[in-house]
């Protein structure tokens, strides 16, 4: 093979190349306009879900969303999805505020997955209806401390140990 024919298959395939790539370019737009026009917020009557996961604190963004949830007038009711231990008792206070102001209009169902404990039962009790699984971890709202009390050996001493809790039914 002669220097020109060498350049002249180079050519061709650095022009195929070009075409692959600007085809591979123009599937990905595809596929990316496909993903987001199926993100679009549905149109008409419907029911909106919402997770709490984690730990709770003051979120905004959830805040802003429930707030969505309670003036949009074609969401018809609201399901809670709740999988957290808890968190701050500010953050909580404010989930299980907005979750009243929605259930002031709306139906509020709560579904307890594998945690609903403290602040995440909190929020919980704020819904109309609650359902939770046999073996769902729930309850609890506040903090217990316990501290032990080895009374017998430290009486010789005069320690005496005591038990905080934050309400007479905790422990």
């Amino acid at each position: 093979m002669d220097m020109i024919e060498e350049y002249e298959e180079r050519k061709r395939l650095r022009r195929s190349r070009f075409r692959w790539r600007i085809a591979a370019v123009v599937a990905i737009l595809a596929v990316a306009a496909l993903l987001y026009a199926q993100q679009k917020p549905p149109i008409g009557p419907h029911i909106a879900r919402l997770s709490v996961d984690g730990v709770i604190t003051d979120d905004r963004a959830q805040q802003k969303a429930l707030e969505r949830i309670a003036s949009d007038d074609t969401v018809e009711a609201l399901i809670l999805e709740i999988d957290s231990p808890g968190g701050t008792v500010v953050g909580s206070e404010i989930l299980y505020d907005e979750i009243r102001r929605v259930a002031a209009d709306k139906p509020v169902v709560a579904v307890l997955r594998t945690v609903a404990a403290s602040g995440g039962y909190m929020a919980a009790i704020a819904a109309d209806h609650v359902v939770a699984r046999g073996n769902t971890i729930t309850g609890s709202v506040g903090v217990i401390a316990q501290i032990p009390n080895a009374s017998e050996l430290l009486e010789r001493v005069g320690v005496e140990v005591l038990e905080v809790k934050s309400g007479p039914l905790k422990a």
